[in-house]
């Protein structure tokens, strides 16, 4: 299996001495932990080291993007184009289920393109129903997205993915993904949806995130938003911010 070829303690200590480098245990283990014992994050480590850098979470990343544009250039440009372009967009996201991917695809039977793809490398993780792009696949991938997929593409695959998340009630998931692709107008409405349910059911402290990006005039727009966020700053103790929201109703009613 794969962990049976991973690199242990031993085999990076091994590696290095042979090239000169002498590690301390912590960082060994440092090295076992985030390259996950890959020869290739080994070597890239060793090189950086004699080229006078230092073991810690910045060589970690610089040795990541190096990793990824290899995957990038060496490994999803050998892919089937069906599995590439279908990994690129899905890549948006965190992880993904049958259901969701179908939509992302366009492609009804998605199950045979996956079971394609498993066969193709181990690209993809799976639990419980949901699939997740291996971290540093994905980021590859998301590079490749940016340079072949436009804007508009973009933020059209987030919508879908979206409107996926609301339909199942995920509405944080939803959020995040309208945040991170700046769907200001789509987040406001979700959070007027929300802000319509009884306080008991509605995921106010779970959303304030969201709730505190919106600017003061796009709250005052709307009566469920300025009601939402009387309740929230009382939730979080905010007493004066919340009996602003108050008084900013009582101000709509007599308007």
């Amino acid at each position: 299996t794969e962990d049976d070829l991973a690199m242990s303690l031993e085999g990076i200590d091994s590696y290095m001495r042979s090239e000169g480098i002498i590690l301390t245990e912590e960082e060994l283990k440092f090295q076992r932990k985030y390259g996950e014992g890959n020869p290739l994050g080994v070597i890239f480590t060793a090189q950086q080291l004699q080229a006078g850098k230092k073991i810690g979470k910045e060589l970690f990343r610089e040795n990541s993007f190096r990793f990824q544009t290899r995957l990038e250039k060496g490994i999803i440009t050998e892919l089937d184009s069906e599995i590439s372009d279908f990994l690129m967009k899905i890549s948006i996201l965190e992880d993904f289920t049958e259901a969701l991917a179908a939509i992302i695809s366009g492609n009804s039977a998605i199950n045979s393109l996956i079971v394609r793809i498993l066969d193709s490398g181990n690209y993809l993780d799976y639990k419980d129903g949901i699939y997740t792009i291996r971290f540093q696949m994905r980021e590859a991938l998301r590079r490749k997205a940016e340079k072949e997929l436009s804007e508009k593409d973009i933020r059209h695959l987030a919508l879908l993915a979206g409107g996926y998340y609301e339909s199942r009630n995920e509405d944080d998931k939803a959020l995040k993904l309208y945040a991170e692709y700046g769907e200001t107008e789509r987040i406001r409405d979700l959070l007027i949806k929300n802000s319509r349910k009884n306080p008991e059911s509605g995921y106010f402290i779970e959303m304030r995130k969201y709730y505190l990006m919106l600017s003061d005039e796009e709250i005052r727009s709307n009566i469920y938003l300025m009601s939402a966020m009387s309740m929230l700053c009382s939730m979080l103790m905010d007493f004066e911010k919340s009996e602003y929201w108050y008084n900013e109703l009582k101000e709509y009613k007599n308007t």
